[in-house]
């Protein structure tokens, strides 16, 4: 093993753990924007439905 080898192995572990880092974060931060959106569409609804028609 030379260091370029050694250099190159690195580097590509490095940005698979970013990949996989920023996945993460990308789907944490879809679903709580999916669940904060479901929340808020249920609060008006039943804000909508509370009202005296």
């Amino acid at each position: 093993m030379n260091r370029d080898h050694l250099t190159m192995l690195t580097l590509s572990t490095t940005l698979l753990g970013l990949s996989a880092v920023e996945l993460t974060l990308a789907c944490a931060l879809r679903i709580r924007r999916g669940l904060t959106a479901s929340l808020s569409g249920r609060l008006r609804g039943d804000a909508r439905r509370s009202l005296p028609a």
